[in-house]
């Protein structure tokens, strides 16, 4: 699992799902975080906003290209 998030198996490396939410959502934060969280939800709203399209594209896309299904609990925090 580490290798899909990370993007590496054996001795390859690319993109993994760490490069997808950095890109997508986590740059949207400024750090310090606990600034972020005093002064600006906007900031916050729109990051949580990119993660479900990040969860929408693993679920569809990426789930279809390596051929698994990919469930979500009730304790996945959305």
């Amino acid at each position: 699992m580490s290798s899909f998030y990370e993007g590496t198996y054996g001795d390859g490396s690319g993109l993994g799902v760490a490069a997808l939410l950095n890109d997508r959502s986590l740059e949207a934060i400024p750090p310090p975080l606990r600034v972020a969280l005093e002064g600006n939800v906007g900031v916050l709203e729109t990051a949580i906003e990119r993660l479900r399209d990040v969860k929408r594209l693993l679920n569809s896309d990426v789930a279809s290209a390596v051929g698994v299904t990919i469930s979500f609990s009730d304790m996945d925090g959305d």
